[in-house]
């Protein structure tokens, strides 16, 4: 995969834009390199994971959470997190790079 999502083993879910909507997919190594770097000055119990899985946080106007994902590429939200990012069970995702 190009972003190599899969290394870690975890991902970063953020939320997109109010226009848009949707959510963001990342990695904690990626985010270390980018502008949302902050967020783990912020919130440091998400760069250990100690904060709960798929628990949100909210970082300048968008929520962020972590959730693990399988070596198969999947990833199961909980319930939590998927209210959170207003994801219903049976919704079909459009994924866009």
């Amino acid at each position: 995969m190009e972003y190599d999502l899969l290394k870690e083993g975890k991902l970063i879910i953020i939320s997109g834009s109010k226009t848009s909507g949707g959510f963001v997919v990342s990695r904690l190594g990626l985010i270390k390199q980018s502008i949302m770097k902050g967020l783990l000055t912020d919130y440091p119990n998400i760069e250990d994971y100690s904060l709960p899985e798929g628990k949100c946080v909210k970082y300048k106007g968008r929520h962020y959470c972590w959730v693990n994902i399988n070596t198969n590429g999947i990833l199961k939200l909980p319930e939590e997190t998927a209210k959170c990012f207003d994801v219903k069970k049976n919704d079909k995702l459009l994924s866009i790079r």
